[in-house]
């Protein structure tokens, strides 16, 4: 995943910022698609990060992220 190959050169804004647009996009993967993990742990990287951890808490605070909502509904 694009995502990921940012990740792992430490270009942690430039891979938040296709994250966020996947996201804003409708384009984040279901629980079964093969990338929902990677995204699932693209989001841990991103909340660890003081960079990025402020945008994805306001992404999870407007329900943006479908495995929070899922989480928070149990």
């Amino acid at each position: 995943s694009l995502v990921s190959s940012f990740l792992s050169s430490k270009n942690i804004n430039e891979g938040f910022g296709i994250y966020r647009e996947m996201i804003h996009t409708g384009r984040f993967p279901v629980s079964v698609d093969k990338n929902y993990l990677l995204a699932v742990d693209a989001a841990n990287k991103f909340v660890e990060d003081s960079r990025t951890s402020c945008y994805l808490t306001g992404l999870i605070k407007d329900g943006r992220l479908p495995f929070v909502a899922a989480v928070s509904r149990k």
